[in-house]
């Protein structure tokens, strides 16, 4: 009884919601609130997804439902679909989250989708608001040599060494890029 008093619940939220105006912020908020409940309490996990959905078109500003559908997706087998949520993401944040958004999207993007091209694109993004990134660095490198991207290789090299201190490292670095640079000649 409980779980249908909790249905019906639900069921009068997506109807008070789908009764405001469009332009109405609460009509988010409470299609948020229903797809929470029917993912936790209902055990509806299509039904909490396509609402989830829907609150992105109706408010696409809306990073909750980005951020469940992230969740929701994550170790499944719809990565491509992840790659977008966490594009969309990382769009909408700013500082250390959308740091760790565009390193997950760039893993997914190398890793399980194979598309290290792709890759390329938020791993770029990242290193120009964080030039420090030793992690991104590290990815991007490793994509570049996996497309056979020797110069786009040899450039990341000496981007890299222009923000790193340790003066050994930057001049293993510039080295790596000089033979990188010798090779294409």
């Amino acid at each position: 009884k409980a779980a249908e008093a909790t249905e019906r619940y639900v069921d009068a939220l997506a109807t008070v919601a789908d009764s405001l105006d469009e332009d109405d912020p609460s009509r988010a908020d409470l299609h948020l609130e229903e797809a929470g409940m029917r993912l936790s309490l209902l055990e509806q996990p299509d039904e909490a997804e396509q609402v989830y959905r829907r609150v992105i078109e109706m408010a696409p500003e809306r990073i909750e439902a980005y951020q469940a559908l992230h969740r929701m997706l994550d170790g499944t087998e719809r990565s491509a679909e992840l790659a977008e949520i966490l594009r969309s993401e990382a769009d909408l944040q700013e500082g250390p989250e959308r740091v760790g958004t565009l390193h997950r999207l760039a893993d997914l993007q190398a890793g399980p989708l194979e598309e290290r091209e792709n890759a390329r694109d938020p791993l770029t993004e990242l290193l120009e608001s964080e030039p420090g990134d030793s992690d991104a660095h590290q990815k991007l490198h490793t994509v570049l040599e996996a497309l056979g991207d020797t110069e786009g290789l040899a450039a990341a090299l000496r981007a890299q060494a222009d923000v790193v201190s340790d003066t050994a490292q930057r001049a293993a670095l510039l080295a790596r890029a000089a033979t990188l640079y010798e090779e294409l000649e």
